[in-house]
């Protein structure tokens, strides 16, 4: 039976899944669960950003079909074989052991700020109906239960629904006597759709999803350990200020830096190896380039691009650029300085560019102030890192180019040079 490319597949239940009575998966996929023993290791909350279409979801995916107590056996054997299943000790202790939230926020657009709450609502009522056994728990008061039934059924107010994730979380420890695991992915979508629309709403739309993220993982009993992820730190700076126990670890940490994304050695042996694809890696690296997490650590892919290529028999393309529209970037350069667009001009030929970056730049900062902009395009995924020195506490000095040639806002078509970009 043929391996599939798990080309816009986001759940590791799915992508990990073996063909019926066989030991072969029915997808190719590359081994991260390294990673939960980092989980583990590092602080109560973890936030992960990395640039859009980089398998963020996926990876807290995992975590909840490693950790949760529903379908625990099920569950068991998608870890087989695989780096975690090795540390027996940890699998005993850990795996199918926790109720776990998860809910993402990608996908978020919205005209007004009440209609991102009634979608908000909307998402909210989802998450509550996977747990409706706990209306029949005898742990759970009536007091309760009628407040679960009024997120269940979005009658919840704009009050309630920045409480939605702390309730649920006390209703299931409560139940199964156990604190809960909370992963929250794309937290910092609804912040930037806010942004991007015709009349923005961001400042409303930071001040909930502040209130929200404090409530969900700051002072809560039931929090077991939580990760949220996102793509621009930029965004979120202020909104985890009411969240101190928070470590952020973005595209300058090492941290966690293989998290997301496929390295060098992944792509070669666990990607090309085994598969039909006749390409050479110089013409992937070539074209995509990688990033540099951290350091010192070594070139990280953009997992969308290189499954995109794979599984079109190795075809180049800009699959990121149309995987995705950049109304943020552009509102962004739309508003930015003269000497912005001259930077650009030097990137785009295939240049470098020293410029300051500050990562608890503010959000609304990005159309005035330079260093929130070269910020914004860094953690985006438009830039990579060549050399960073500290010049301030939380400033950095950096020196990079483009991200990928992939990866440039606009693109010309039918050109044989793909440096060759426009703006």
């Amino acid at each position: 039976m043929k391996q599939k490319y798990p080309t816009g597949i986001d759940s590791f239940e799915e992508i990990a899944s073996f063909y019926e009575d066989s030991k072969q998966r029915q997808y190719y996929f590359v081994d991260k669960t390294q990673y939960i023993i980092e989980f583990l290791n590092l602080n109560k909350v973890t936030a992960v950003f990395r640039p859009r279409r980089f398998g963020k979801t996926l990876f807290l995916s995992m975590l909840k079909s490693f950790f949760t107590n529903e379908n625990r056996e099920q569950n068991r054997r998608l870890f087989e074989g695989l780096a975690i299943s090795s540390d027996k000790e940890l699998c005993d202790r850990y795996h199918g052991k926790y109720p776990v939230i998860f809910l993402t926020l990608k996908s978020f657009r919205a005209g007004t700020f009440n209609s991102a709450m009634e979608k908000f609502s909307l998402r909210i009522s989802a998450l509550y109906s996977q747990f409706t056994y706990l209306m029949l728990s005898k742990k759970l008061d009536d007091f309760e239960k009628e407040k679960f039934t009024t997120y269940r059924e979005q009658k919840a107010n704009h009050e309630e629904l920045r409480h939605a994730l702390h309730f649920l979380s006390k209703c299931l420890h409560k139940h199964h006597k156990q604190r809960v695991i909370i992963l929250l992915d794309e937290c910092d979508s609804p912040i930037h759709d806010a942004y991007a629309t015709v009349i923005p709403f961001h400042e409303e739309m930071l001040d909930f999803m502040s209130a929200f993220v404090s409530a969900t993982f700051k002072g809560n009993a039931a929090l077991e350990r939580g990760m949220i992820t996102g793509i621009l730190y930029i965004s979120l700076s202020n909104m985890f200020s009411g969240a101190n126990n928070i470590r952020n670890y973005g595209v300058l940490e090492e941290e966690f830096s293989g998290c997301c994304g496929f390295s060098e050695e992944e792509i070669k042996t666990q990607l090309i190896q085994d598969s039909n694809v006749n390409i050479d890696f110089s013409d992937i690296k070539r074209w995509y380039n990688g990033y540099n997490f951290g350091a010192t650590t070594s070139d990280i892919y953009n997992p969308w691009s290189i499954i995109c290529c794979l599984s079109s028999g190795g075809k180049i393309e800009n699959y990121w650029v149309a995987s995705g529209d950049s109304k943020l970037i552009g509102h962004a350069l739309i508003r930015s300085r003269l000497e912005t667009m001259n930077d650009f001009k030097i990137l785009l030929s295939g240049g470098e560019v020293e410029r300051e970056i500050d990562k608890r730049t503010f959000f609304v900062d990005i159309g005035s102030d330079p260093v929130a902009l070269w910020t914004l395009l860094l953690y985006a995924g438009y830039l990579k890192v060549i050399e960073q020195k500290t010049i301030y506490p939380r400033s950095f000095k950096m020196l990079a180019f483009l991200a990928q040639w992939d990866q440039t806002i606009g693109y010309e078509k039918n050109t044989p040079n793909p440096r060759r970009k426009s703006l």
